[in-house]
This record gives structure tokens, C-alpha cells and sequence, in this order.
């Protein structure tokens, strides 16, 4: 409740001194004595990325500004993002959330650093490149939500490490998630074009679009895969259905396939797809957009913003100067 609020612009025009600190670069927002631990980070629109930053020694709070801003003019005035080459998670960052961050590195592009880390949020951020998990590490309380993935999600945890407690839902992936047998884990409400490799872990209310051989687990057993939709017929160990639905099209599916990259996945009307309304439980909606907690366009983050500035070109010296400024909530 006593987090303090620090602005990051690496834009010039808009970082000078207004009575608060505005810091030009994100790495030193993170390592300043000002900034502490419980501390919130508004990273704001720029054209240039934030590049490389590490996270150590507090838990903070970074939210950007969202992504596909201009398939969605509704919810920023500024359709400009707020990118980041890479985050790490280092030593000391239990804790700490993202939210509403463009990542754009063309290798990984959130790396944890550290042995044991724990309560960490990933929420409403693109991602190019995907997330890695890994090393001899013991993970615990990993929230992953909301989330449009261009490439892969890995849990890759060797040296006898551990992840658990990961919660991997309402996420878009464009390619595969990876768990490892050391890895406890909950997925559901995403959509997914790539494989899934999830050990035994509970696996419901999913939609799979790869359209040959989509999922698959060390022990073969079907009982932790229920309510999802594949596009793939059957395969032979998934003998027990478990309510799942197979051999189904995106057509069928969802209500535009020719629609922006995050609204081409909002799922028909009931009565045109019944089975996209048979999850788990009482027969919630399947997907991202199915749940409690459902995908929210753009990432915008749960704060407000001003969608809409209108302002006088001039005014006259001593005179007025009309300004129309348009606000919203957000969830």
C-alpha cells in the first residue's frame, strides 16, 4: 500500500525534472537507492527499446503500455509500446510482476538467473521469442497469464531443480510448451499452435491447432487431459476422451479467421459451437477468452489511460487553451 510510482522514458522530450525524478533508462530505475523494494515502474511509450534489464535485491512491479495498439485504438491515445530486449529475474526478485511489456529480443526474452526464486507474475506482455525456465533451479509460485506468445514457453530444469506451483492460463502460443518431469503444473484457457509436452500435469479447457500430433506425456495416461479442443483426429493413448473434443476446424471454431491476431480467436456463439462451451467446470467457455480471469486485448494493464487528447492548435497570450482529455478504466 505504500509503493511508490516511478516514470522510465528514454525519450528526452518527456524525461525532464517535473518536481519527481523521471528516470531515462530502465536498468538504472532498477538498481537506484531511490527506487524500493514493493516500488511500481511505469515504463512509457518510446520507439526505442528499454534494452536489457535484471531485476536483483527487491521485488518490483514494471508495467508498460500493451501491444497491437493500433489493431486496438481504443485504449491508448499513443499507440506506441514499450519494449524490452530482455528481463532476468535475478537473485532477490521474489515477487516482482511484469505487465503490458513488448518484448522484442531474438534470442529468450525473460531469463531466470537465480537458483530459488518465487511468486513471480508474467501478465498481459508479447512476447517474440518466448520464455525459458531453466538451469539447476527450484521455481515456486510462477504465474504466467494473459499473454501472446510469437514463439515457444520452456521449463527446462536440470540438476535435480524443481518448478512448481506454475500456472500457465488465458495465454496465445504460436509454438510449443515444453515442461519438464520435474515441473507441477496447471494448464488451461490458452490457445495453442504448437506441441505440448506436459508430463502428467492438468491439462483442460485448451485449444490445440497444430494439425498432427499435438500433445504428449511421459506416462500416456489421459487423465489429467480433459475438456480441451484439438484440431488433430484422436490419438490412440488418449483412449479415455475425458470430455475432450477432436477433428474439428478453425472455421467452426472461431467467429473470424481473417480478424486481428487477437480477436481471431474469440470462439462462436454458443449455439454455432456448442462444444467451445463444454469446459471444466459447469461448462465454462474454452480458450483465452474462457474463465474467470479471461485474455485481455492489447495486455493493456489494469490501470487507467487516456484513450482520447484533443487540444487547441494555439491560443492567444493570457487566453485559454481547450483541452479534451478522454479516460478510461481498465481490468
Amino acid at each position: 500500500m505504500n509503493a511508490k510510482v516511478w516514470r522510465v522514458n528514454n525519450n528526452a522530450t518527456y524525461n525532464q525534472w517535473s518536481g519527481e525524478q523521471v528516470f531515462s533508462n530502465l536498468q538504472t530505475a532498477i538498481s537506484s537507492n531511490l527506487v524500493l523494494d514493493g516500488d511500481i515502474l511505469y515504463l512509457e511509450a518510446s520507439g526505442i527499446s528499454y534494452g536489457t534489464a535484471t531485476i536483483t535485491n527487491k521485488a518490483l512491479t514494471i508495467i508498460g503500455t500493451g501491444y497491437f495498439l493500433d489493431d486496438n485504438p481504443q485504449l491508448q491515445n499513443n499507440h506506441t509500446t514499450a519494449k524490452i530486449n530482455q528481463l532476468t529475474f535475478g537473485a532477490g526478485s521474489s515477487g516482482s510482476s511484469i505487465y503490458g511489456i513488448e518484448f522484442v529480443n531474438a534470442d529468450r526474452d525473460i531469463f531466470f538467473s537465480v537458483n530459488t526464486l518465487s511468486n513471480i507474475t508474467i501478465s498481459r506482455c508479447k512476447f517474440h521469442n518466448g520464455i525459458d525456465i531453466d538451469g539447476g533451479s527450484n521455481y515456486s509460485n510462477i504465474l504466467i497469464s494473459k499473454n501472446y506468445f510469437g514463439s515457444n514457453f520452456t521449463v527446462d530444469t536440470t540438476s535435480g531443480g524443481t518448478t512448481s506451483n506454475l500456472t500457465i492460463t488465458n495465454n496465445y502460443f504460436g509454438g510449443n510448451i515444453t515442461l519438464r518431469s520435474t515441473t507441477v503444473a496447471t494448464i488451461s484457457h490458452n490457445v495453442i499452435r504448437g506441441i505440448v509436452i506436459i508430463y502428467g500435469n492438468p491439462f483442460y479447457n485448451n485449444i490445440l491447432l497444430m494439425t498432427s500430433a499435438s500433445i504428449t506425456q511421459n506416462n500416456n495416461s489421459s487423465d489429467n487431459v480433459y475438456n480441451n479442443i484439438f484440431r488433430i483426429t484422436q490419438p490412440a493413448w488418449l483412449n479415455n476422451a475425458g470430455n475432450n473434443t477432436f477433428g474439428v476446424t478453425e472455421a467452426y471454431l472461431f467467429n473470424n479467421v481473417n480478424d486481428t491476431d487477437e480477436k481471431k480467436y474469440i470462439l462462436k456463439a454458443q449455439g454455432l459451437c456448442p462444444e467451445c462451451y463444454q469446459g471444466y467446470p459447469s461448462n465454462v467457455q474454452i480458450g483465452m477468452y474462457g474463465g474467470n480471469d479471461t485474455y485481455i486485448l492489447s495486455g493493456i494493464p489494469a490501470i487507467p489511460a487516456i484513450y482520447t487528447l484533443n487540444a487547441s492548435a494555439n491560443a492567444p497570450q493570457n487566453g485559454t487553451l481547450n483541452v479534451t482529455i478522454s479516460t478510461r478504466s481498465n481490468n
